[in-house]
């Protein structure tokens, strides 16, 4: 309840304050020099309704201070001669040029009138086309320090030019040869691993049966950011590592079947009788019914069929060109198969909550491959965030 009242009273306090800002005098906010909230109010103030001379004053000033502001930061960053403050300046371009646009209906509008506004704008294309180009420069350099080592095979390396052209093609999207080595550095910097099965102890083909319920849901090569998995050999070349899928401690419980058997009896109404009786008030002979009671019986046999699977997979991450093995983890399914039945005899009038009919019927008890099946799908989740964790 506190904690509910505190966001109340924090929703007022900003409503208000948005309030006062919409109404705030242009001027005051000038003389308190927000410059950002004086040019905003100024700006709607004069886009529409009458022109007046305080809201023009407060609108050319506080455009004036900002334009300079920026002005003399970008000439600041231009002076630092660094290639890494170009994606600043180009961010700052960017600011001027938006805000030199919000004003823009405000200079139509009052263009050619007596409140035309005294306002000089900055070149923003010039600089954002400036920063653009040197800014998509000071990336595509950058790439180009990491291109020698990830061409040798390091895809760390490739995988840091990527991201370099990336933020290159941000700003000029064909620079130079950009996409291509982009391309290029796509394809070095991912890290391909093959699927292959151990077998182990186990039928060959059954255990395929069960690897393939495993990565089943996917379509293969599958790719998970900047690694690919396969399932056949053939749609890689050189694999960067194996990944081993062995199946063991494959269990299968007993068919099991356990009954319970309950009884109930009650005494319902079958029915009425009539008879005579003799009504003293009236001093006559009346016909009344009488209701009529039976005692009934019901016998339930109740079955419980039930039969469980379990089997763990271990996964293994092996180097593909030192045969080391990386890393390793293992995951666990299990089935539980179960149905329940009910035999009734006797009366099922006299069925209650403490005996019951659960109704169904006897089922088949599925076959061991069947329950194997569905335990080793029970490992398919954990299997594919485990194909989500980076490999290098």
């Amino acid at each position: 309840m506190y904690l509910k009242h505190e966001s109340m009273k924090t929703f007022k306090y900003l409503f208000i304050l948005i309030i006062a800002i919409g109404c705030a005098s242009p001027q005051k906010l000038v003389e308190h020099a927000e410059y950002e909230k004086a040019l905003k109010v100024s700006t709607r103030r004069l886009k529409k309704g009458k022109a007046k001379w305080k809201n023009l004053n407060a609108f050319e000033k506080s455009f004036r201070v900002l334009t300079e502001q920026d002005s003399l930061q970008v000439s600041a960053l231009r002076a630092e001669g660094k290639p890494e403050t170009w994606p600043v300046i180009y961010d700052k371009a960017v600011t001027i040029s938006n805000r030199q646009r919000k004003v823009a209906p405000v200079l139509d509008r009052l263009d050619g009138s007596d409140f035309e506004p005294v306002v000089s704008l900055y070149p923003a294309s010039a600089l954002l086309d400036e920063a653009a180009d040197k800014s998509a420069l000071y990336y595509y350099a950058g790439a180009l320090e990491f291109l020698e080592t990830a061409r040798k095979g390091n895809r760390q390396d490739a995988r840091e030019a990527y991201a370099l052209l990336e933020r290159c093609r941000d700003y000029r999207v064909n620079f130079k040869d950009a996409p291509a080595l982009q391309h290029e550095m796509y394809n070095l910097g991912t890290t391909h691993v093959l699927l292959r099965n151990s077998y182990g102890s186990y039928d060959p083909i059954f255990s395929l049966r069960l690897i393939a319920e495993v990565i089943s849901g996917r379509k293969y090569p599958y790719r998970d950011d900047w690694q690919v998995f396969h399932i056949e050999e053939a749609t890689v070349e050189k694999p960067h590592y194996f990944a081993n899928l062995l199946f063991y401690d494959l269990d299968v419980s007993w068919e099991r079947e356990r009954s319970s058997c309950c009884s109930n009896s009650e005494t319902i109404q079958t029915g009425t009788v009539e008879k005579k009786a003799w009504n003293a008030q009236d001093s006559v002979w009346v016909t009344v019914k009488e209701p009529v009671y039976e005692t009934v019986s019901v016998q339930v046999r109740t079955t419980y069929q039930e039969k469980s699977a379990s089997l763990s997979m271990h996964y293994s991450l092996v180097d593909a060109e030192s045969s080391e093995e990386v890393y390793r983890t293992s995951f666990y399914g299990c089935e539980r198969w179960s149905n329940v039945y009910s035999d009734v005899s006797g009366d099922r009038r006299a069925l209650s909550l403490l005996c019951d009919d659960e109704g169904g019927c006897r089922r088949s008890f599925p076959y061991d491959e069947e329950l194997l099946i569905d335990a080793a799908c029970d490992i398919r989740y954990g299997f594919r965030k485990e194909m989500k964790r980076a490999v290098d």
